[in-house]
């Protein structure tokens, strides 16, 4: 029997595409044919497929404690222990997650911390500093951050995008945007005449700040529309990657009474959570509808409604074919996974350090090689 070495490099591609980062960066010291091969832009794009097409994982982030080490977790229901901290490169606190994408994760400090945008690797252990975003306008304005992180499929390459609005808000400021490129290496200012329309002296659109949801090279994000002075309803914005450009959305008719919307990634497609909210004293009740988007065209449907009796729980993110929902009420709150179309609905995730006022946000994670400098003569696919 031959040995492992002597395997034809396509056989021998097959095989290790399917095992985790951990190992592969051990096989790296075993030859020169070996490190070339792990190294090698194909196959770091072929094993993000393969180990990933079934392995699922989500990173909590908790918003109620300022350490980064305690606060972020990986989570997979392969493996025995459930909940596995993650330990970053640098000792700094009060970090924001803007998103993940093919196994790199984008942090951003809470404002005034001092610290830059940075991109980092936990299965590789790399970490990245991007230049100072601020210092591409220089205009001694203070601004708001509204971030998106995402991979242009077109280009080949990953970006961040920088959504500037002048602090203190007012109706009629003006908004910059930026964007930063791993081939380049600094930011450029991009056309933001879209967000910067006027209704005589108000700008039209307000961005959230909830982190957007990535798909297929495009940024989404929840926004308020002014159609007057004084009235608004809810769409949204979107940047594509590719040609660096915004555009709008229009989602259902929602009821009056909705009171928090959020985008997820809910089986494939683009999902708003919608919460219907009554304070009237007698009713305190509480209801989300999921609208999902058709991939084809614009229409929404609603997929399913959430009814929290007497608990209330709140959509925080997906994992696999579920919604994870938060309880927000009771001694113990929980941590759940939602399937409408399963027959176990329910589930609860076994994380034992939810505790009361403790809230979290959710975002896919995949294990990657992804490298956090791109070789100029490769061009990434997916």
């Amino acid at each position: 029997m031959g040995s492992i070495p002597d395997l034809p490099m396509n056989i021998m591609s097959e095989i290790i595409s399917r095992l985790p980062v951990r190992s592969l960066l051990r096989f790296k010291l075993v030859c020169k044919t070996w490190y070339a091969l792990i190294t090698d832009s194909h196959f770091i794009s072929k094993h993000l497929h393969d180990y990933n097409s079934y392995k699922h994982q989500i990173i909590f982030k908790s918003l109620t404690t300022s350490i980064l080490t305690d606060c972020i977790s990986l989570y997979n229901d392969e493996t025995s222990g459930g909940l596995v901290g993650l330990h970053t490169p640098f000792l700094v606190s009060e970090y924001n997650l803007v998103g993940s994408c093919h196994g790199l994760i984008c942090l951003f400090p809470s404002y005034g911390s001092g610290f830059p945008i940075s991109l980092w690797n936990p299965a590789t252990r790399e970490f990245r500093i991007l230049p100072n975003h601020r210092q591409a306008i220089r205009d001694g304005i203070r601004h708001r951050n509204i971030l998106g992180f995402g991979f242009d499929p077109a280009s080949g390459d990953y970006k961040v995008v920088a959504i500037l609005r002048e602090i203190p808000f007012s109706v009629d400021c003006t908004v910059r945007v930026l964007v930063w490129r791993m081939s380049r290496d600094c930011w450029d200012e991009v056309d933001s005449a879209f967000l910067n329309q006027k209704l005589g002296s108000v700008t039209r659109y307000r961005i959230s700040a909830y982190m957007p949801v990535i798909m297929e090279g495009i940024l989404y994000w929840v926004a308020h529309y002014f159609s007057s002075p004084t009235e608004r309803f809810i769409v949204v914005v979107y940047f594509d990657l590719r040609d660096e450009k915004f555009g709008q959305i229009s989602i259902p008719h929602l009821d009056e009474s909705v009171c928090f919307t959020r985008l997820v990634e809910f089986k494939g497609c683009l999902a708003l959570c919608a919460q219907t909210c009554d304070f009237r004293p007698d009713k305190g009740h509480k209801q989300f509808d999921i609208w999902v988007k058709d991939k084809h065209d614009a229409s929404w449907t609603k997929h399913f409604s959430i009814v929290p009796s007497p608990t209330l729980v709140i959509p925080i993110g997906c994992y696999r074919n579920s919604l994870v929902v938060q309880e927000t009420a009771g001694d113990h709150p929980k941590l759940l996974l939602h399937d409408p179309d399963a027959r176990e609905q329910w589930k609860e995730l076994p994380i034992p350090d939810v505790s009361c006022g403790c809230r979290y946000e959710v975002f896919s994670y995949v294990e990657s090689l992804v490298p956090l400098r791109l070789r100029a003569t490769k061009k990434w696919s997916t």
